[in-house]
């Protein structure tokens, strides 16, 4: 019998194979080459795994579908393929030295939450589509063509680290519901918006550090949300388009340092607020745009702490589009020197010059200088000077006055042995200046107790006196048995006890003084 293929045969070239043999053998190579290899069914998956046990029963490297909350515990480096977290939430722990790879973490709907603790979480090309995502220390880094980070409901940072980084024209990090960032470190690279809130409010506070740069507006909200930044460590904000911007709603900087650039010199702004904008106590740098910080509403800055260094490449350092700016005792322009505020009819801009809208300004707290009547009353009392620090004060005029007192100029000190020289002295700090008086003051601030029956005397006393001074008694009157003589001694023996209050007064070829003085005379 012959068996073979066209003209070969096996027979012929191995006539001692027998026909069972090369059947054999056939049936082996087929079952060896042809056969569709079966994948190990992986164990279920609990509710809180190492990544050691996943990497040993079938994960590393494919997907998972959460059936219940889960917490991956990195005792291992990790790559899986896709996260479905299913309305699930997903906690990821451990040390930081170790890693878990992962092409993207879905799940936009209620319940679906990603929680990151410890580790580094890294995201290569994917992206996270989520209801809630929470990190609250370890490091989480995603590099995406699209949206890297979208969630549905709420985003937040308490610690760690979040690099993000998008390539498209996306945003880069994007909320639906609040953006929280209240700790840790935050920075995003974006071809687009940097982090976008579409219908909610973002927060930056405590000892968050946020950087952004994005190739249209760094940080945005839209419609009536609002944007807070509260005692943030650090806020770096660059964009093509503008760098920290509500749509319509109001913004506030309180206790925090804020760098802000945009590139753009038209309609563009490093800070814009389509509400009210506040600025309480922050340092602030704004550069680029039409108008460096611009409002929509009211433009209120206040706070002691206070400096802004707005930069624009256009006309205006600030300005408020429809209402006003507001600047808070002790702020200034401090630059340029000769800089005011002049209004128009839909905004107050600085201006250089008086007429020339100034790009380049500078608002910092100055110095308050006050003036005291050193005991006096003051009529024509100065008014409080608030002025950069070096320059001088400017004399007051008309000069103070007082009752019966001649003033004599302003000191540095109460006591007035140091003279405040208007023309070479400048203020390093807050100064107060007092002033001096010519004429009569009385020194005597209490007398001495008497008794009934014993002999009483006492001397009162004044300051700045000349040979024609003299003492006399304005109302009230003294114990019975006592009586003051020009010279001011007070003398006699008390005849009934209780306490005497009465008025006194000096006065000489000045001026005079007066004050009011009490004795008691007790019983023998």
């Amino acid at each position: 019998m012959k068996t073979g293929f066209g003209s070969f045969s096996f027979l012929k070239v191995f006539p001692r194979l027998k026909w069972s043999t090369i059947m054999g053998g056939l049936a082996l190579f087929a079952l060896v080459a042809f056969a569709v290899p079966v994948e190990a069914q992986a164990a279920p998956l609990e509710g809180s795994v190492a990544a050691s046990w996943l990497r040993g029963n079938g994960y590393y490297g494919n997907d998972i579908e959460l059936t219940q909350d889960t917490t991956i515990s990195l005792d291992f480096d990790l790559e899986l393929q896709n996260v479905e977290l299913n309305g699930h939430t997903l906690t990821i722990q451990g040390d930081s030295s170790r890693r878990m790879l992962v092409g993207s973490i879905t799940g936009n709907y209620g319940g679906s939450a990603l929680k990151i603790s410890g580790g580094t979480v890294m995201i290569n090309g994917g992206y996270i589509e989520v209801y809630d995502l929470t990190v609250n220390g370890g490091a989480l880094t995603v590099g995406s063509d699209t949206t890297a980070i979208s969630c549905a409901h709420s985003f937040r940072v308490e610690s760690g680290k979040i690099l993000a980084k998008t390539g498209g024209g996306e945003d880069c990090i994007e909320s639906y519901g609040d953006i929280n960032i209240s700790g840790g470190n935050v920075t995003v690279i974006s071809g687009g918006r940097g982090i976008h809130n579409r219908s909610g409010n973002i927060s930056i506070s405590g000892s968050a550090s946020v950087d952004v740069t994005a190739a249209a507006d760094a940080i945005k909200t839209d419609g009536n949300s609002s944007i807070t930044i509260s005692g943030a460590k650090s806020v770096k904000a660059a964009g093509n388009t503008n760098a920290i911007v509500t749509e319509k709603g109001n913004m506030t900087i309180s206790g925090s340092t804020v760098d802000t650039k945009c590139a753009g010199a038209g309609d563009s702004y490093p800070i814009y607020a389509g509400g009210d904008l506040d600025i309480d106590n922050s340092i602030i740098s704004a550069a680029g745009g039409d108008t460096a910080i611009c409002a929509a509403g009211n433009l209120n800055v206040k706070g002691r702490a206070t400096v802004i260094k707005a930069r624009a490449a256009g006309s205006r350092a600030m300005r408020s589009s429809y209402r006003k700016i507001t600047l808070g005792s002790p702020l200034m322009v401090a630059s340029p020197a000769n800089a005011g505020l002049s209004r128009d009819k839909s905004y107050i801009a600085m201006t250089k010059g008086g007429d020339e809208p100034a790009r380049d300004a500078v608002i910092e707290g100055g110095l308050v200088v006050k003036f005291d009547g050193n005991g006096q009353k003051m009529y024509h009392a100065p008014a409080e000077q608030v002025l950069v620090k070096g320059s001088r004060i400017t004399q007051p005029d008309p000069v103070p006055m007082a009752a019966g007192k001649v003033f004599d100029g302003w000191y540095k000190d109460a006591s007035c042995k140091k003279e405040w020289n208007f023309y070479w002295d400048t203020v390093t700090a807050d100064t107060t200046l007092y002033a001096k008086w010519l004429g009569p003051q009385i020194t005597t601030t209490s007398l001495e107790a008497g008794k009934v029956g014993k002999p009483y005397t006492v001397s009162l006393s004044a300051s700045g006196t000349n040979n024609s001074a003299a003492w006399r008694g304005m109302a009230g009157n003294l114990p019975a048995g006592l009586r003051m003589s020009d010279s001011g001694e007070i003398s006699g023996v008390p005849l009934k006890a209780g306490k005497y209050t009465f008025k006194v007064a000096i006065k000489d070829s000045v001026g005079f003084d007066s004050k009011e003085l009490t004795i008691e005379i007790k019983d023998k």
